[in-house]
């Protein structure tokens, strides 16, 4: 089983900053996945602020445009009261009346930095999008680092099984047996609870693969959250599965 950590493109634009630092004690897969992880939090932290950024920019406009109909509508009401107190006869003085709208805010500026967080915003939104892409790939990568110690461990139990049958097979040719076609790497049966002893084969059934599935699922989500997390908390398997044996032809 092959793993080698997942590798960015240095002229892309998503290759992760060198500033990004690389987490100690970790193999390289689990490594580059918190390292990833890390990247990804600060571009969705980089979007929310541009977010809240965008949205009191807006307000603000929007206020200005409120102000701009308040304004209009107390200018009007400004001159027909002006109109009515001349039509009365009343002595009018020009000077209780401003004649002008009230000062508007200049929005100019803030429409400027509108459209440039909403460049930026969309190009950091792209960025996220192809982070996501990416996610999978470097949870698998750190799976399959994983799984190469099972592999190891894998190997060196059939080393174990090959040198204990050169064992026993050295030791009926030594005593004089000499049973040479009957060595097999089979798994021996056993009488238990009345069942037969012939031999047996070990398959996972569906139900236990499933098990296994999910669970090599549930440790890629946890070391999302917190790569330096124990496998074995994440990692439960079917550990007695009895349709898992398999008589073999007598």
């Amino acid at each position: 089983m092959t793993h080698e950590p997942v590798l960015d493109d240095p002229d892309a634009d998503d290759a992760i900053p060198a500033s990004i630092p690389v987490a100690r004690g970790l193999p390289p897969c689990r490594a580059a996945l918190a390292r990833f992880m890390s990247y990804r939090g600060q571009v969705a932290a980089d979007i929310a602020r541009l977010e809240q950024g965008r949205d009191r920019l807006v307000r603000e406009i929007d206020k200005a445009a409120a102000a701009k109909v308040e304004a209009a509508e107390a200018f009007e009401v400004e001159a027909s009261t002006l109109a009515e107190r001349v039509l009365s006869g009343a002595e009018t003085l020009l000077a209780t009346f401003t004649g002008k709208p009230k000062p508007i805010p200049d929005v100019r500026l803030a429409k400027a930095a509108l459209t440039r967080i909403g460049t930026e915003l969309t190009a950091k939104q792209a960025l996220a999008g192809r982070l996501a892409d990416r996610y999978s790939e470097h949870i698998n990568s750190a799976l399959r680092e994983e799984g190469a110690s099972l592999a190891a461990e894998y190997n060196s139990l059939v080393d174990q099984l090959r040198l204990a049958i050169c064992k026993v097979h050295s030791l009926d040719l030594a005593t004089g047996i000499g049973r040479v076609g009957d060595v097999r790497a089979t798994i021996p049966g056993f009488v238990i609870c009345g069942q037969s002893n012939r031999p047996r084969q070990l398959c996972p059934s569906d139900a236990a693969i499933g098990v296994g599935v999910q669970s090599w699922k549930a440790l890629g989500r946890g070391w999302a959250d917190d790569a330096k997390a124990p496998a074995r908390k994440f990692l439960q398997f079917v550990l007695r599965d009895r349709e898992a044996t398999r008589f073999s032809s007598p």
